[in-house]
């Protein structure tokens, strides 16, 4: 059966990718830190890499760089490795990450995060989500996504918002979701883009309206989440919100799917099955299965 869009639950990273690639993609890489031994300098090319600002989302490239940026001696580095291990599945393979290494990045973020800095209280807040080093804390959770929201910070706007929408740390309130989901969409966040999106497929908090939900996941493919790359070929394979385009359905199923992302690799095998949208293939259809 379908899935259609739907809220990504209890997924407060930058996005979702469940699933583990059979070929993973290699798409060009950023420019790399002008001073090699530059660990601070790396680091924030990684985020970037991560959350998609000046380039498209890369997981395994910002992991990459993570673990570049670690060899150059960050000490926070090892804390986004630690938590983008126990988020995405497809980077479980990975050399694990020493405990007191990661026992020295919560250290540092907590000390930024008490100082008021926004991206420590955002990543000690999915600390407190994952358990990493901390104990699991909802409340606390949200208690900093909501002072680094109050900052302005777009990623942690997205965190709060899917908070609120799934009742984790707060009561439960769609209409607030939507709220936060929309400042961070305003700055471009892909993750609150394509979530908004889910709210408007839906009808949650928002008017039900699927022109608008397909322009949001447009927005959030074209930065290269493979949610919102499903989603949106989801759109063009039932024709909601979009011209019914089977086609460019499996074109967006082939990209998300290139990501790991399970459901789209058997959405992808579907397309294979039926001769939906490319050659009808069987083989290539268990394959993705």
């Amino acid at each position: 059966e379908h899935e259609r869009p739907g809220a990504p639950g209890l997924r407060l990273c930058t996005f979702v990718a469940k699933g583990r690639m059979s070929e993973p993609p290699s798409p060009a890489r950023v420019a790399e830190p002008t001073d090699p031994s530059d660990a601070a300098a790396t680091c924030a090319l990684a985020l970037r890499t991560l959350d998609g600002i000046g380039t498209r989302i890369d997981l395994l490239e910002a992991n990459r760089l993570f673990r570049l940026a670690a060899e150059q001696g960050s000490v926070e580095a090892w804390g986004h490795i630690a938590l983008l291990a126990v988020s995405y599945d497809v980077l479980k393979t990975g050399d694990p990450v020493p405990e007191h290494r990661i026992e020295e990045a919560v250290a540092v973020w907590t000390a930024a995060a008490e100082k008021g800095d926004p991206e420590a209280q955002r990543f000690l807040g999915l600390c407190y989500i994952h358990g990493t080093r901390v104990r699991t804390d909802r409340i606390e959770a949200a208690r900093l996504f909501r002072l680094s929201a109050a900052q302005g910070h777009a990623a942690a706007q997205h965190n709060l918002g899917v908070c609120y929408a799934d009742g984790v740390g707060v009561p439960q309130d769609k209409t607030e979701a939507v709220r936060l989901y929309r400042l961070s969409a305003d700055q471009g966040f892909a993750a609150a883009l394509c979530n908004l999106g889910n709210c408007s497929y839906h009808g949650s908090g928002v008017p039900k309206d699927h022109t608008e939900a397909a322009r949001l996941f447009r927005l959030g493919a074209d930065q290269g989440l493979a949610r919102a790359q499903l989603h949106l070929g989801h759109c063009y394979e039932t024709g909601d919100g979009v011209p019914k385009d089977p086609s460019e359905a499996a074109r967006l199923y082939h990209l998300s799917a290139e990501q790991g992302l399970a459901y789209a690799q058997c959405r992808l095998g579907r397309c294979y099955y039926f001769g939906k949208g490319v050659p009808q293939d069987f083989t290539e259809a268990v394959r993705l299965y």
